[in-house]
């Protein structure tokens, strides 16, 4: 039996599996599927002063990572908590080598976590997460 190492975030594909985990982990949301078992996609985030029981505060969970509006809010939710953003394709940044068309990176005082992915919603939801994870 072969071991296989879990995935990291430069690991992680687009979906709702991510946009749950950026929800939570960024956003400070709860993801849940309303209805697990059926084949239509149906996420929805409450927020975490919710109680346990979904309420009518409910929304359909953003596509963080393969809409450009919702990663831009984390953009500004992370720029909210002191983090200075970048978002550029990979031409426009010389020091970073990426085999990727964007890169995002997140600065704060305590370093400046990056990552690259084929397009800017998922290189600023891979970014967030190593910020968040970083600090």
């Amino acid at each position: 039996m072969t071991h296989t190492p879990p995935p990291t975030q430069d690991d992680l594909a687009a979906g709702r599996e991510l946009d749950a985990e950026v929800a939570t982990k960024i956003m400070r949301l709860r993801a849940y599927r309303r209805w697990p078992d059926d084949d239509y996609d149906s996420w929805y985030v409450v927020p975490t002063t919710a109680g346990t029981v979904p309420s009518w505060d409910e929304v359909e969970m953003p596509a963080y990572s393969t809409d450009v509006g919702a990663a831009w809010q984390i953009v500004e939710h992370m720029d909210s908590l002191g983090w200075k953003v970048q978002v550029r394709s990979d031409s426009q940044l010389e020091s970073y080598e990426v085999d990727e068309p964007w890169v995002c990176v997140f600065a704060h005082r305590d370093g400046a976590p990056w990552a690259a992915a084929n397009t800017a919603p998922l290189a600023i939801c891979k970014a967030a997460l190593k910020a968040v994870s970083a600090s």
